[in-house]
């Protein structure tokens, strides 16, 4: 439907969004994931973030929650929304 692919397109510009906010220290060993959970507003502000699945380190967590908080709001919502998004991080060898 339209509306699965409205979401289809603002979860991935989510996830983009994300990605570029986040910093990624630089003496990361491995390539890690944290999945969150976003609660969202009507207005496409965050209610709450929460770690679903934590990658491991709290402090990439924290980091993961703030890239989303800095990457929000995209747009207004019809409703309020929960979604989930993995935040991936990647290491910065070659």
């Amino acid at each position: 439907s339209d509306q699965t692919n409205a979401m289809g397109i603002y979860l991935s510009k989510l996830r983009a969004r994300v990605q570029k906010n986040l910093s990624v220290p630089f003496n990361l060993e491995k390539t890690v994931v944290a999945q969150l959970e976003i609660l969202l507003a009507p207005s496409g502000n965050p209610i709450e973030i929460l770690i679903l699945k934590s990658s491991g380190d709290r402090k990439l967590d924290l980091m993961a929650i703030n890239a989303t908080r800095k990457s929000l709001p995209i747009g207004a919502l019809s409703d309020e929304l929960r979604v989930q998004i993995p935040v991936t991080f990647r290491t910065k060898k070659f």
